[in-house]
């Protein structure tokens, strides 16, 4: 996966909705199928090799790894 093109196109489209390996281990029971990053919410951390995303009550982290495939959000199938 490449990450850097990754964030690139959150700053394009401002939302990318992303699918995880272990997606619950990232979001708890969570309905939705996919993470949604937003610009402002969202840290790439090339130092941990990972993404911080702030939800407003905790901060989740994504490995860069775990990343299975992300869309913009008006892109993805529902």
């Amino acid at each position: 996966m490449n990450i850097d093109k990754m964030e690139e196109r959150l700053y394009e489209h401002g939302e990318l909705h992303v699918v995880v390996e272990e997606h619950d281990a990232v979001l708890g029971d969570s309905d939705d199928d996919y993470i949604g990053l937003r610009t402002g919410n969202t840290e790439f951390c090339a130092d941990c090799q990972a993404i911080e995303i702030d939800d407003g009550r905790k901060l989740h982290y994504i490995d860069f790894d775990s990343v299975i495939y992300y869309t913009p959000a008006n892109e993805f199938p529902d």
